[in-house]
């Protein structure tokens, strides 16, 4: 496993790094755009939660709330990159890797832990580059603007929101994986329901509400027992994952 490891580095990492420095990129012209609009630089702790701040509460029934686009785009390029990470490989060279492994087990696992240090990895490319951003302008004794996007919220607790905004990605993620066993498509389109329940969720109990510091913010009942549900989750689909590969070869030689 540890030689397809290496191969999934490379293919779906290295390989792809232009990409990253894309999004690199994007993210820098989003904090100079957000800059002239506010007319001022913003913090660091301000850009991330322009980033990930989502929707607020929806209570009205009757008032539609636009999406917020931002927030829309950092989750469905991260369900481009999962889904490309497993269909790519199978309609590629998949064939020859599982040959040469002799164990589709092992070709999923591996499959599994880079999509985790994947989801990781976007993260933390979005997160520093953002912290950068922030940072930079202070080292010219540049003004901030005054922006206080949701609210004051201390380093430690956006820390843990970022934490648990990971965790429930990479429970999105796994299971679109598992999906994608299946159809690459079917895997995105079940990420786009995905969001839209939780833009949406009235009861503001749905998981994904864990996707948005703006309900965080709010608050979220329940976490422990969420998070030990998306623990649960993450489990249940890389079990699914291996009862795919080993019993339903027709899905993997398609």
């Amino acid at each position: 496993m540890v030689e397809q490891l290496k191969y999934d580095v490379v293919s779906g990492i290295w390989h792809h790094k232009k990409r990253m420095l894309i999004l690199v990129a994007v993210i820098i012209g989003i904090y100079i755009f957000m800059a002239v609009t506010c007319h001022g630089f913003l913090t660091s702790q301000e850009y991330i939660k322009i980033l990930f701040r989502g929707m607020p509460y929806t209570t009205d029934e009757r008032k539609f709330i636009l999406p917020n686009g931002l927030w829309l785009a950092v989750n469905i390029v991260l369900s481009l990159y999962v889904g490309m990470l497993v269909s790519d490989d199978l309609d590629t060279y998949g064939k020859l890797r599982l040959m040469r492994l002799g164990s589709k087990i092992r070709w999923w696992l591996s499959k599994t832990m880079i999509i985790m240090i994947s989801v990781v990895l976007y993260y933390f490319l979005i997160i520093g580059t953002a912290v950068l951003c922030g940072y930079i302008p202070g080292l010219f004794k540049a003004e901030y603007a005054v922006a206080n996007i949701i609210g004051e919220i201390s380093l430690h607790m956006l820390a843990t929101y970022m934490f648990k905004m990971t965790m429930v990605s990479l429970m999105v993620s796994m299971v679109q994986a598992v999906i994608t066993l299946i159809d690459l498509k079917a895997g995105i389109v079940t990420v786009v329901v995905f969001l839209a329940v939780v833009m949406y969720d009235r009861t503001h109990t749905f998981l994904g509400n864990y996707l948005m510091v703006a309900r965080m913010y709010d608050g979220i009942g329940n976490t422990w027992t969420n998070m030990m549900i998306i623990i649960l989750t993450i489990v249940a689909a890389i079990l699914s994952g291996i009862y795919l590969v080993k019993k339903k070869s027709t899905y993997i030689w398609r």
